[in-house]
């Protein structure tokens, strides 16, 4: 059981507002609706689930879904925005969790308010087909707003109905085991009820909720709460993820863009591999609360900003968010994965010309004086997005919530069971599928950690891999803990720099071989990650001469105080016989100031905000009311 103090009761009232989108979503909607007069038509009842895909998921979107789903990840991050969640620190009383967590119950909010206003208002007028497929839509998106709250806070709170939840505000929390069902009854409903094809543009089919159905059961497969030891999978359930993954990859309108890249470029804001998005606002018309906030969050002043200085097309953003250290030890395991690498972050000597077109493109800046941000999402200027159209805080782009190659892997997964590793040809044909498609090298068997490393690299930066994370942990507590704690690294990252004056190299550098090395840089330790004073031995005249060793990823070296010139002597590392690791050597040479972030039951799932709490007896340090088995007797 998590050990937190204090919770939130949050639900948000339905959502009455409804504003314009693209040509073709949101396009002629009411300001404002009276619901017992509005659903008398086909159109009307479609109409009025579009809501479903933007401003629900707003403030989630701006400062929730990179920042749980990459940072806590280790996919990426910044330590001076929202650093807490990579170093794994949240309190209840962060603002950003809190509004996160209310978003997602926004989103429960109006599909309960869509269910119910549907099933009360719908006239004759209206196709059963269509009201059928509202109320799918409704179902799916509901059972991806408690699929993110169980795999980010564990146990939570259940409203069926908002009407209920406004006469009846007081519940205890469900636990995790409820709420994944809730899920999975969500999206069997909406396999059910939502049609074989689209009927209305960009409006999702029943193999959406396939897709989503197969990536819960997967998890419910092994879910256990506050299990400490790893165990099986059930096996029957695992069939039927592969059976459902089968009939979205076979007989669903899906298929892989060939280019990687072209996953994120506004021109394929609706491509083949969507399965389900957020759908924002034009950034032009669209107005606070229903735009791609997150945006200048995202993207780098440098990038945004055009380089011969017209104002009108540069783009006010601040992102400094770089790839995490770890992030680079997974690229550097195979450096011909070279596609999603350059996509995700922005590579020194890299070639990107989807970035200032008309002055025909951008080489990245000169090796290792740039740190690599984030490239995925980032679009560059107002004329690189045209006909679309780009603005501050604002994207084109949607945010993926599902996307086909999350379904090849949930396969490969379900079939590697509860092996160690597999062979098995459907299962290495899915695999294959996605890591091909990304020019890496056919592999002829998969493990656990290959699907781990695979899913970082296809979905990092996106929000994703985090909730996955999650996932493996309720069915292997032990494993997941010594990757958490052994494998992966937390609490460095890779910034700007020519500092140490190490041939003037700056702090992230390619080798000869197609990996990197980079400074391992501690926001709150000494600058740079720097051991001061470091005794480098007598000079000609058998003085002692001090200077400092600079920790790299792969090697370490002494910098003496004859600067310009200084000499510089790799001490241990690449090239040399000297075993090297620079956790050990970080906490050894700086004298223990470096903390290792170490995860663990009390830090792995989020805190409940800590407001409100007053309103709900259940939830109180008093109380200590334990979360209990939802009553499905009355589900709908």
């Amino acid at each position: 059981m998590k050990k937190i103090k204090k919770y939130i009761f949050a639900v948000v009232a339905a959502l009455t507002v409804m504003t314009s989108c693209t040509d073709h979503f949101f396009d002629v909607v009411p300001d404002a609706y009276e619901p017992s007069t509005y659903y008398t038509s086909d159109k009307a009842v479609a109409k009025s689930t579009e809501l479903l895909y933007n401003r629900p998921w707003f403030n989630f979107n701006r400062i929730g879904m990179i920042p749980i789903g990459s940072f806590r990840a280790c996919d990426g991050w910044n330590p001076y925005w929202q650093g807490e969640m990579g170093y794994f620190t949240t309190t209840s009383g962060n603002s950003d969790v809190a509004d996160s967590w209310s978003s997602l119950y926004a989103v429960i909010a109006e599909c309960n308010k869509v269910i119910d206003n549907i099933e009360r208002y719908a006239t004759s007028e209206v196709s059963a087909e269509v009201k059928n497929a509202a109320i799918g839509e409704c179902h799916l998106m509901r059972g991806w707003a408690y699929f993110y709250l169980v795999r980010g806070w564990g146990d939570a709170i259940i409203y069926a109905s908002t009407d209920t939840a406004a006469a009846h505000p007081v519940v205890p929390l469900y636990n995790e085991k409820s709420v994944l069902e809730y899920v999975i009854r969500d999206f069997e409903a909406a396999d059910s009820l939502l049609p074989e094809q689209e009927i209305t543009e960009y409006h999702p089919t029943r193999y959406a909720a396939k897709a989503a159905l197969a990536k819960a059961l997967l998890a419910q497969s092994g879910w256990v709460e506050g299990s400490t030891t790893d165990h099986p999978r059930n096996e029957q359930t695992l069939r039927r993820v592969v059976d459902l993954c089968n009939e979205v990859i076979y007989n669903g309108p899906y298929s892989l863009m060939d280019n990687y890249d072209d996953l994120f470029q506004p021109a394929n804001n609706d491509n083949s591999e969507t399965i389900l998005a957020m759908r924002w606002a034009d950034p032009t018309t669209g107005g606070w609360g229903n735009t791609n906030a997150f945006y200048s969050s995202l993207a780098p002043s440098f990038v945004s900003t055009d380089p011969r200085g017209n104002n009108a097309n540069s783009v006010t953003t601040w992102g400094s968010i770089s790839a995490s250290p770890d992030m680079i030890d997974v690229y550097n395991e195979d450096p011909s994965d070279t596609i999603r690498r350059n996509s995700t972050f922005f590579i020194p000597g890299t070639y990107y010309g989807d970035i200032w077109k008309t002055y025909g493109g951008m080489q990245y800046p000169y090796n290792g004086h740039c740190a690599p941000y984030v490239k995925k999402g980032v679009l560059g200027l107002k004329n690189d997005v045209s006909p679309k159209t780009l603005s501050n805080q604002s994207t084109p782009l949607n945010t993926y919530i599902q996307r086909l190659a999350d379904v090849y892997l949930i396969k490969a997964e379900a079939i590697l069971g509860n092996n160690e590793s597999t062979t098995n040809a459907e299962a290495l044909s899915a695999f294959n599928e996605v890591h091909m498609r990304a020019g890496a090298r056919r592999v002829r068997r998969i493990s656990l950690l290959d699907i781990i490393n695979e899913r970082r690299k296809e979905f990092a930066m996106e929000g994703a891999n985090w909730w996955d994370m999650v996932t493996w942990y309720r069915w292997k507590p032990q494993y997941m803990l010594n990757y958490f704690n052994n494998v992966q690294f937390r609490g460095a990252y890779i910034s700007d720099g020519n500092d140490g004056n190490d041939l003037n190299y700056g702090t992230f550098v390619r080798n000869s071989d197609g990996t990197f090395s980079y400074v391992v840089d501690l926001p709150y330790g000494p600058w740079h990650s720097y051991n001061w004073n470091y005794n480098c031995g007598p000079d000609a005249d058998g003085k002692d001469q001090y200077g400092f060793i600079k920790y790299w990823n792969d090697k370490a070296v002494i910098h003496s105080w004859s600067w310009p010139s200084d000499s510089v002597v790799t001490i241990a590392g690449r090239g040399t016989t000297v075993p090297y690791n620079y956790r050990k050597a970080l906490n050894e040479g700086l004298g223990g100031q470096f903390t290792p972030v170490v995860l663990s039951e009390t830090n792995i799932f989020l805190p409940y905000p800590a407001a409100d709490q007053v309103q709900n007896h259940y939830l109180t340090d008093e109380e200590a009311q334990k979360p209990i088995d939802y009553d499905f007797s009355n589900w709908h």
